[in-house]
């Protein structure tokens, strides 16, 4: 009697497993490029990357009302037709915006000259796990953790640049790297009142960190030279504001030290940096430099 009840435990257990076994569906590894078009991102072939472009840009041009030669729109198509794949004049953070996120461009007339400053990311190249960037992974407060994994997304660089404009036709002047993968969030003309001196502000979330960063990008030699640069920080345990500590035509800035424990967090010191040739050097500490 024994033996039928285990007789009819293993045919059991064996249809069980057989059953089990028919219930999986063979998928494929998302991660092997390989096999068929249909596994392929979009970051890893430039071509499709472009089209994309084409595509977006075409339905920007349908929801403009108002164009002018050397728009935004002839700036995105001069950058996708000039600029090396995987490019894109960054636009910026609006959350929860159902129109045309306005992208991070100001222009200016200077004298005769009629300038465009862009906000421009480009996708790092020759490193063999590097791929396309897309717009979408460089841009907001999600985004500011990229550089956890910054290669998979695509590495971003971010150039601040200023053009010149004939006619639809555009001229780079100069560009100033942005050090930073990504989080943008806004861009801004501003005047640092205490020297008259307009500069450009650039914000970046970087919430690893607990902050937002500004690159500060000063026009000390008017906008046809390439700006000098000032990166300052708010956050709930570092701060870094501009200052004029020596009275010459080049921004400085304030560190603040903090104490930050299980039961506060405060400030405990500050240490100005002034800008000597080519660096900020701590007026305390001068062995202590940063380069921007």
């Amino acid at each position: 009697m024994k033996f039928k009840y285990l007789i009819v435990f293993v045919l059991f257990y064996g249809l069980a497993i057989f059953v089990a076994g028919c219930g999986e569906d063979e998928t494929a590894d998302p991660a092997d490029t390989g096999s068929t078009a249909s596994t392929e991102l979009v970051e890893d072939q430039p071509d499709k990357d472009k089209s994309i472009q084409e595509f977006n840009l075409e339905k920007r041009k349908k929801q403009t009302k108002t164009r002018f030669p050397g728009d935004t729109i002839d700036l995105m198509e001069a950058v996708l037709k000039t600029y090396p794949k995987g490019s894109y004049v960054i636009e910026e953070d609006i959350p929860n915006s159902l129109g045309i996120p306005p992208a991070a461009v100001i222009y200016r007339q200077d004298g005769a000259s009629k300038m465009v400053f862009a906000l421009i990311a480009t996708s790092r190249e020759g490193m063999e796990r590097d791929r396309l960037i897309e717009s979408k992974n460089v841009i907001g407060y999600d985004q500011s953790f990229i550089d956890y994994d910054s290669t998979r997304l695509g590495t971003a660089l971010f150039f601040m640049t200023g053009f010149t404009i004939d006619g639809r036709n555009f001229s780079r002047i100069w560009e100033k790297y942005t050090p930073s993968h990504g989080g943008f969030r806004l861009m801004t003309l501003q005047n640092w009142a205490v020297k008259n001196i307009p500069y450009i502000k650039v914000d970046f979330y970087a919430q690893f960190k607990n902050a937002t960063f500004y690159f500060n990008y000063f026009f000390l030699n008017g906008f046809n030279q390439k700006p000098h640069l000032l990166l300052t920080y708010e956050g709930i345990n570092q701060r870094r504001v501009m200052t004029d500590a020596n009275g010459d035509k080049f921004p400085d800035y304030i560190e603040y030290v903090f104490v930050d424990n299980d039961h506060s967090i405060a400030v405990v010191d500050s240490v100005t940096y002034i800008w000597k040739d080519s660096l900020y050097v701590n007026t305390r500490y001068p062995e202590k430099v940063t380069p921007y």
